[in-house]
């Protein structure tokens, strides 16, 4: 089912033993749909119709990469600088989640660039705040492991970078010795030694266990039973004998220091992104294939299934979800507005956070802009209160934004406000604080820290404005199926979209961008070929010209070209 065993797996599940609803069960076959093996597998038997043909060899749906601000990238260094080498990942898909993986990935691969950059980003009076998150600067040796509703691209960029490479075992007794060094992933005699001491495996070897060993790569594939026999490749009766050196070598046999089969280092619900990453998935090799299995919904979301299975894989989780508000006191605000207009699906948001609290170690990082930009109005997405809440407060845990990560598990309610306007704009501090004092949440005598003033748009900018620092944050760091031109635009009619309308601001835009329109100088090439994408390389009527004017501004003043547009 390649991308959709998600929902598919838990309903066949569930209707299995309710014959008097039977389910009809319709497959469409796709050939562009990457095929991925593991428990997205079904047999054909299975299906009760399947639809074939040129008719259904259609393009996939391909969700546009979306261009990475200063902001995100800001944001995803704070999260990069907590995520714990040998631990376990999730993340979404968007313009936040590229540049987490981007930043993870600089962290491993550009690891002087990134430390470069954590230290101008994070005061060091800042990390009070962090409280149980210490800065963690080191490039991955352990590696992490991708455990996630949706797939984002960004995990097959890590996986190429080194950094997904912790991988996992469908099996919490062998789990549990690979987390607690015990044994190795390599096959050796300690392998069964530590199996058999752990009460995983008996002495001497039962048909269960030998089928248990096999599978994972750890006794001799050619060793068979028959009836309560165990033969060896010659036919000879085995003693299974566990005791002795010579009996283990002989189990063992040609898979002696070899590797254990069977790891996965991604489990996915879902995967969405650009036609880029359906074709490197295609591209896939047999081996990089079967170490991704796309799986149901409630074995990434949910502990309460194989629980014991989960725990031992998902050590030191980082649950990373994104964010439209969050209050003061620490409640989150993802699915809907005020006048209850639904933007979003909650999705698994609530059940990483659930996971988050139920996992030693896990932690659940909720991240947002501090304010957001309509029709030029600055407003800050950290709000005093709200009239409904996604995660309510009593879930409070880690809150990133551009300006720092402040860690808000177990801390009373005037910290955890404290600690809130410590990553606000500096612009709305004053009003949050007046509002906290006033309900009697933080004293009268609480004065901002010094500390708190520089959240500025201003102060972010001049961290990133260093040219060095430039030259690794593309615009899209995964990629993109925009051709350079569609990409650059992209850029512009985002920042564009924000803008102040008024029609002085309107008027001002149209002069300079009658001006850009104009110059066909030596180095304004780019800028020519974008407007010509847009059809407006010549202007047939009074509005086309003034459309053709104001984008002509927005790419001069948003783009910057000392920032690279892919992540070569």
């Amino acid at each position: 089912m390649s991308c959709n065993p998600d929902l598919t797996l838990p309903l066949l599940k569930l209707t299995a033993n309710r014959k008097d609803h039977r389910l009809f069960l319709v497959g469409e076959v796709n050939p562009q749909l990457p095929y991925m093996t593991g428990s997205s597998e079904l047999e054909e038997s299975e299906f009760d119709l399947l639809l074939e043909g040129e008719v259904f060899d259609t393009p996939l749906f391909a969700a546009p990469a979306i261009p990475v601000s200063f902001t995100e990238y800001s944001i995803a260094f704070h999260i990069a600088s907590m995520v714990a080498d040998g631990g376990t990942l999730q993340v979404g898909i968007g313009a936040l989640g590229d540049a987490v993986c981007h930043a993870l990935r600089l962290r491993h691969k550009e690891n002087a660039h990134y430390r470069s950059i954590i230290e101008k980003l994070v005061d060091r009076e800042s990390l009070h705040y962090r409280k149980d998150l210490p800065l963690l600067l080191e490039s991955f040796k352990q590696g992490l492991y991708g455990a996630s509703e949706m797939v984002p691209h960004g995990f097959l960029h890590l996986r190429r970078a080194g950094v997904l490479s912790r991988e996992v075992y469908q099996d919490a007794g062998l789990q549990q010795l690979l987390d607690g060094d015990e044994i190795t992933h390599t096959v050796n005699e300690e392998t069964l030694l530590g199996l058999k001491n752990a009460g995983r495996i008996s002495c001497p070897l039962t048909p269960e266990d030998t089928e248990f060993l096999q599978r994972f790569g750890i006794v001799d594939p050619s060793y068979s039973w028959r009836g309560h026999k165990l033969l060896t490749p010659d036919g000879e009766e085995e003693e299974c004998d566990l005791h002795s050196e010579h009996g283990r070598r002989r189990l063992i046999g040609s898979c002696l220091n070899k590797k254990l089969r069977g790891g996965i280092w991604l489990h996915g619900g879902f995967y969405l992104g650009p036609e880029l990453m359906y074709r490197e998935l295609r591209d896939l090799s047999p081996d990089e294939r079967a170490g991704i299995d796309m799986t149901a919904i409630d074995f990434t979301n949910d502990l309460q299934s194989q629980g014991e299975l989960k725990r031992a894989q998902r050590k030191q989780a980082r649950f990373i979800n994104s964010a439209m508000m969050v209050t003061l006191g620490g409640a989150v605000v993802s699915d809907a507005l005020v006048d209850n207009q639904v933007v979003s699906g909650v999705g698994g948001q609530y059940n990483f956070v659930a996971q988050a609290f139920a996992l030693p170690g896990a932690r659940s990082v909720i991240a947002l802009p501090s304010t957001r930009v309509r029709g030029g109005i600055c407003e800050s997405n950290i709000v005093w209160e709200y009239p409904h809440a996604t995660i309510p407060r009593h879930l409070r845990d880690v809150v990133v934004t551009e300006y720092g990560a402040v860690d808000l598990r177990g801390k009373t309610d005037r910290d955890v406000m404290v600690s809130m306007l410590s990553i606000c704009d500096s612009r709305f501090q004053a009003v949050l604080l007046e509002q906290a004092k006033f309900a009697g949440k933080i004293e009268k005598s609480f004065v901002i820290p010094q500390s708190f003033n520089n959240n500025t748009p201003e102060h972010i900018t001049e961290i990133f404005s260093v040219e060095s620092t430039l030259a690794i944050l593309p615009y899209y760091p995964l990629g993109t199926d925009f051709t350079d031109e569609e990409a650059l635009l992209a850029v512009s009619l985002q920042q564009l979209r924000a803008a102040d309308r008024s029609w002085w601001r309107m008027l001002m835009a149209v002069i300079q961008g009658r001006k850009v329109w104009h110059d066909k100088s030596t180095g304004t090439e780019w800028l020519q070929r974008c407007l010509a994408r847009m059809g407006y390389d010549h202007t047939e009527t009074y509005e086309h010209r003034l459309e053709a004017y104001i984008v002509a501004a927005a790419l001069r003043n948003h783009i910057d070209r000392r920032r690279p547009l892919r992540w070569e």
